[in-house]
C-alpha cells in the first residue's frame, strides 16, 4: 500500500508539472519535489456595486461606505469647507470631487477608491463649485454658480474654462447648479437665471440649460416647446439634469427645476427635439433628478422624492413617495442603483437642513424596493452636518448608460 501510494503521488507530481501552462521548469535527477512556482492570474478586481459609495456636503464634507451603506467614514479631505457634488467611476478606483476652500474652489481626485485625495486648484472666478460630471481617470467637466463651465482632458492637471456665454446670441453667463455629460462630446449643464438681463419668452430657458455636442466647444440653448408665457410661472432655476443615450440612438434627458416645474425630453439630441416643461404642483424646488428608464425618473425635492412617469405627448404621471424624517429637512441629492430581475431600483437619498447650520441636522436614506420602504444609514449629529450629492458606483447618474426606447 505503501509503495502503491507512493507511486502515486509521484505520477501526479510530474503530471502537475508538464500541465502547467507556459515552459515549466524540468527538475533535476532527485529533485522531483524541488519548488516550481506557478505563473498565477491576478485576482478579478471586487465588484463594487451598489457598495462603494460617496457622499459630500458641508460637514462632514466628504462620506464613504464600502458595505452598502451599512457603515460611512469621514476622511480627510484636504481642509475644504464645503463640496457640492462627487462621482465615482465605474471601477470604483477614481473618485473626483468639487469643493471649496478658504483659498477658493478646488477639484479633489482620488485614483485608490477614496483612500487618498490630490487637491487641484481651479479657476479663482469659479465660486462654489456645484457640478462635476466624470468620464474617466483623465476626463471630467465640472461647473460652479459663478458661471464657469470646466473641462480637463490630462487628469485634472490643467482645467480650462468653456466659454459658451455670447452678448451677440443673448446668452449670460449663468450660475450653474449642475453638469452630466454622456460622453466626452456630449454635455448637458443646468442653471439658475442672471439677475438681469431678465429672459423672457420664448427665450427663458436662456439660463437654465445649455447642451453641447462637440465635448464643449460650441453650445445651444434649449427651449422647451411648452415654455409658459409668463414669466415668473417658468422654473426658477434648472438645479440637476439628467441625460441618457436610448438604445434606438435618441437622447433622453429630464431635469428638476424650481418653483415646482422642470423639463424633459426624449429626443434631446436632435437639433429639432421636442422638450416639454412639466408642472409638478406646489411651488417647491426639484432639487435633483435620476432617470432609470427612458420613461421614468425619481426626483428630490424640498419635501421629499416623486416618481415620475414621462409620456411623449407630454402628459405625467407624478406619484408621491412617502420618505420619513423631519419636514425640516430638504432632499438635495437623488440616486438610483439597478436591481435584479427587473424590479424597482435601490434609491439613496442625500437630505440636508432646511437653514443650514440652525434646523435639525441633515442624513442619508436608502430605499431598496423603489421607494416603498426606506431606512435611515446615517443621520448627522450636528446642525451643520447635512449632504447635497451622493454617488454609488454602478449608479444610473453615471455616463454611458444606455435605456430602452
Amino acid at each position: 500500500m505503501g509503495g502503491a501510494h507512493g507511486f502515486t503521488t509521484i505520477r501526479l507530481v510530474l503530471l502537475s508539472l508538464y500541465c502547467m501552462p507556459g515552459e515549466a521548469a524540468v527538475p533535476e535527477r532527485g529533485a522531483l519535489f524541488s519548488s516550481v512556482t506557478p505563473r498565477l492570474s491576478p485576482p478579478p478586481p471586487p465588484d463594487w456595486t451598489g457598495k462603494l459609495g460617496f457622499a459630500v456636503g458641508t460637514a462632514p464634507k466628504i462620506m464613504k461606505t464600502a458595505d452598502g451603506g451599512e457603515t460611512w467614514t469621514a476622511l480627510a479631505e484636504g481642509n475644504v469647507a464645503s463640496c457640492g457634488d462627487i462621482k465615482v467611476s465605474d471601477s470604483g478606483e477614481v473618485v473626483w470631487a468639487v469643493c471649496n476652500d478658504e483659498a477658493g474652489a478646488v477639484a479633489l481626485k482620488s485614483l485608490d477608491s477614496g483612500v487618498t485625495f490630490a487637491k487641484q486648484r481651479l479657476p479663482p472666478s469659479c465660486g462654489t463649485m456645484l457640478g462635476i460630471s466624470v468620464i474617466d481617470a483623465d476626463a471630467a467637466f465640472a461647473a460652479g454658480d459663478s458661471g464657469c463651465l470646466l473641462k480637463t482632458d490630462n487628469g485634472g492637471s490643467n482645467w480650462t474654462e468653456l466659454a459658451y456665454w455670447s452678448e451677440s446670441r443673448g446668452i449670460p453667463k449663468i450660475p450653474f447648479q449642475s453638469i452630466n455629460a454622456i460622453s466626452r462630446d456630449s454635455i448637458f449643464a443646468s442653471g439658475s437665471p442672471t439677475p438681469s438681463p431678465k429672459c423672457s419668452a420664448p427665450d427663458w430657458a436662456c439660463a437654465y440649460m445649455l447642451r453641447s455636442t462637440d465635448g464643449g466647444k460650441t453650445w445651444t440653448t434649449i427651449i422647451a416647446s411648452n415654455a409658459p408665457k409668463d414669466i415668473d410661472k417658468a422654473p426658477a432655476h434648472m438645479l440637476d439634469v439628467s441625460p441618457h443615450m436610448l438604445d434606438c440612438g435618441r437622447v433622453a434627458v429630464a431635469a428638476a427645476g424650481g418653483h415646482g416645474l422642470s423639463m424633459y425630453s426624449r429626443d434631446a439630441a436632435s437639433k429639432d427635439g421636442e422638450w416639454n416643461v412639466v408642472d409638478y404642483g406646489p411651488p417647491v424646488d426639484n432639487n435633483a433628478i435620476v432617470m432609470v428608464k427612458a420613461d421614468t425618473a425619481y426626483m428630490a425635492y424640498d419635501n421629499g422624492v416623486r416618481k415620475v412617469k414621462l409620456f411623449d405627448d407630454g402628459r405625467v404621471d407624478i406619484r408621491e413617495l412617502k420618505v420619513p424624517g423631519s419636514t425640516q429637512n430638504f432632499a438635495m441629492g437623488i440616486t438610483a442603483i439597478p436591481n435584479a430581475y427587473g424590479e424597482e431600483p435601490q434609491l439613496w437619498l442625500a437630505k440636508r437642513s432646511a437653514v443650514l447650520g440652525t434646523i435639525d441636522p441633515g442624513c442619508l436614506l436608502h430605499s431598496p424596493d423603489g421607494g416603498k420602504t426606506w431606512a435611515f444609514k446615517l443621520n448627522g449629529t450636528q446642525p451643520e452636518d447635512g449632504w447635497r450629492r451622493i454617488s454609488f458606483v454602478g449608479d444610473l447618474r453615471r455616463p454611458g448608460v444606455a435605456f430602452s426606447c
